[in-house]
């Protein structure tokens, strides 16, 4: 698709639900996330990581607001990807 999807901490739960990280590692501080959320991405199939950010092609996740910058950067260079390409 021609679309950046991005989300930063609990948004992941989002990506989840829609099943956008079926299989694929999200950033997630296990020690203070709490279970409603950690359920959530157990349904939708996520496998945890403790990266900070993780890009998947246009796929942006971010930990949570303390990388704030580097996600936004990350969001900017993904969007320049796909306008490079047209």
């Amino acid at each position: 698709s021609e679309f950046v999807v991005a989300a930063i901490g609990q948004g992941i739960g989002c990506l989840a639900e829609a099943s956008l990280v079926e299989a694929l590692e999200v950033p997630v501080n296990e020690n203070t996330a709490k279970k409603p959320f950690l359920k959530i991405l157990e349904k939708g199939k996520a496998l945890l990581s403790d990266e900070d950010l993780i890009i998947y092609e246009r796929l942006v996740i971010g930990k949570d607001s303390s990388i704030a910058k580097a996600f936004a950067e990350a969001v900017v260079d993904e969007v320049e990807k796909i306008t490079k390409i047209k």
